[in-house]
């Protein structure tokens, strides 16, 4: 028995709604964020299984009996499957924290991961990090 399968996923765009809580402690704030995930996915699927069976058995194998040897049965299988553009759900979860460097600028850091529902049976999930700075006017 062979079994050969490929399967990948791409992830070509996302967006996530988040919720952010958080608490200043003077210059810092450390905060925590939730939401949902939408995404558009490609992705392929393909399998193969060859079966080869042969009679090993002691007649099968006798061959003064004036029977040809028996091979057996066989079995070659493949399956495919592909979409462009599926529609992916999911959920995100995050965390990071606000610096403030004078009254109006500050720099972040902040953490989130990203979860979609499995596509065509492909889990796929994401984990960004991400710095930033910004003036308040």
């Amino acid at each position: 028995v062979i079994v050969d399968s490929v399967a990948s996923a791409t992830l070509k765009d996302y967006a996530t709604l988040r919720l952010r809580a958080g608490y200043a402690w003077d210059w810092v704030m450390p905060y925590m964020t939730a939401g949902f995930a939408v995404g558009v996915v490609d992705y392929n699927r393909y399998a193969r299984v060859r079966i080869t069976e042969t009679d090993v058995s002691a007649a099968a194998l006798d061959l003064t009996d004036g029977i040809a040897p028996r091979p057996g049965g066989s079995l070659d299988e493949s399956k495919s499957d592909a979409k462009t553009n599926a529609i992916a759900y999911g959920y995100s979860l995050g965390g990071g924290v606000d610096v403030g460097i004078t009254q109006n600028l500050f720099v972040r850091g902040e953490y989130e991961f990203v979860q979609f529902h499995k596509v065509g049976g492909i889990p796929i999930q994401i984990s960004t990090f991400r710095v930033g700075a910004a003036a308040k006017f």
